[in-house]
């Protein structure tokens, strides 16, 4: 039989992380497909200052920074940070097929 009231406790300690900050710029309309839209400029940044001299800044979700990674193809940290969990950027090699984020 298994003891399922057994609990362990661990701690990961990560040396690498990244926190992921995001800010937005001013509402902007701009005319789509015949329509206009309000739109605003989402900045990504894992600088604490930079994002710090924004004062709507925030910690970025992880659908934020994967969008942007795809969006601006810079490198990404390994391990991220972000409002909703810790997560691991994980490249395209072998048989993975894309690149993206997975929840630690």
């Amino acid at each position: 039989m298994i003891n399922i009231e057994t609990k362990l406790d661990m701690t990961i300690t990560f040396s690498n992380v990244k926190t992921a900050y995001a800010y937005e710029g001013s509402v902007k309309e701009i005319l789509h497909n015949g329509a206009w839209i309000k739109t605003k400029k989402l900045t990504i940044t894992f600088n604490k200052q930079e994002a710090q001299q924004h004062e709507n800044y925030r910690l970025a979700n992880s659908d934020e920074v994967l969008w942007w990674a795809g969006a601006s193809g810079c490198d990404m940290p390994e391990t991220i940070e972000c409002g909703d969990g810790l997560f691991q950027w994980i490249e395209p090699r072998y048989d993975i097929v894309e690149s993206g984020l997975f929840k630690i």
